[in-house]
C-alpha cells in the first residue's frame, strides 16, 4: 500500500523547532498524525513527538487505532536508535 507523508516544519523560535506530520495508507481506513518539537538542551537537543490515529472502521477502529501507534511508535524508536548509531560512527 502506498503512504502519502506530509512533514511540515514551522520557523524555529527560541525553545528550538517544532511541526507536525500526517500519514495516510492509501485506501485504508486509517491516518496517523503527530506533532513534534526539537530542542536544543545541553550540547545536543531533545526531540519529542506525540502520535495520534484515527481509524474509520466501525466496532474495531479502538483496536486498530491501538495496533497502529504501536506500529508507528515502534517504528520511530527503530529510526532514532539508527540515527544514533549513524552519527557515533560518522564524527
Amino acid at each position: 500500500s502506498d503512504l502519502v507523508f506530509e512533514e511540515i516544519w514551522a520557523k524555529p523560535g527560541e525553545g528550538g523547532h517544532t511541526g507536525t506530520l500526517t500519514m495516510e495508507a492509501v485506501g485504508q481506513p486509517v491516518k496517523m498524525s503527530a506533532s513534534f518539537e526539537l530542542a536544543p538542551s545541553g550540547k545536543g537537543c531533545v526531540y519529542r513527538i506525540t502520535h495520534k490515529c484515527k481509524c474509520s472502521v466501525p466496532l474495531l477502529g479502538r483496536v486498530v487505532e491501538s495496533f497502529a501507534l504501536g506500529q508507528v511508535e515502534s517504528g520511530c524508536a527503530d529510526e532514532l536508535a539508527y540515527l544514533t548509531q549513524y552519527l557515533k560512527t560518522h564524527k
